[in-house]
């Protein structure tokens, strides 16, 4: 999604960069937007907002804060703000991760409008998260397999619970059982146990 903002005074860039936050927030009206930002803010009709106040666009929930806190990175960035990345709880109730660069305009050392780009990136992180778990499990696995090599027996049920608190602690389980089945198959028993505070 993009869109495309100006400032209705030129915005003097050697201000601080809370003065010019502020400035930008209360003078900055929204130029264009496409149809990827309309759906993302929920907006069903462009010319509402066009010409409008850049602060009618802003959410009034905590995302608020966060969208005035990137803005305080756009401008000590130096009006070159590339690929930051940004979560949001959506209104369906879905995480996701957006991509964004915003790339100031600026003549005569003052701040005349800029572009807004984000990137809906939710699948590459999930992906990017599912392999890093994987990674640890993989990494875990073969830690507990080597603590067990010419591990004296006496040590060996002390492990096994150990080996099941981290397994637990990874997966986010509160408990981890060991059963060894007995015999015909039809019969088990609980051998070993790991569990959290969580649990009495």
């Amino acid at each position: 999604s993009s869109a495309a903002s100006d400032v209705y005074k030129r915005q003097d860039t050697s201000l601080s960069p809370e003065e010019q936050l502020h400035y930008l927030t209360n003078h900055s009206f929204c130029g264009d937007m496409n149809n990827m930002l309309m759906k993302l803010r929920d907006i069903k009709n462009a010319d509402d907002y066009i010409g409008k106040p850049l602060t009618d666009l802003m959410l009034t929930d905590s995302r608020n804060t966060r969208a005035l806190a990137f803005g305080k990175y756009f401008i000590q960035s130096g009006y070159r703000l590339i690929d930051m990345e940004t979560s949001y709880d959506e209104r369906d109730e879905n995480h996701r991760y957006y991509q964004n660069s915003i790339i100031g305009i600026l003549y005569d050392n003052k701040l005349t409008g800029y572009w807004h780009t984000m990137r809906n990136i939710s699948g590459l992180k999930i992906a990017e998260k599912a392999l890093q778990y994987k990674t640890r499990l993989d990494r875990l696995v073969s830690n507990i397999s080597a603590q067990f090599i010419n591990l004296p027996p006496e040590n060996i049920d002390r492990n096994i619970e150990a080996s099941l608190g981290d397994i637990c602690k990874i997966t986010g389980s509160d408990a981890g059982f060991l059963f060894l089945i007995i015999g015909s198959n039809d019969t088990f028993s609980l051998t070993h146990l790991w569990h959290n505070h969580n649990i009495q």
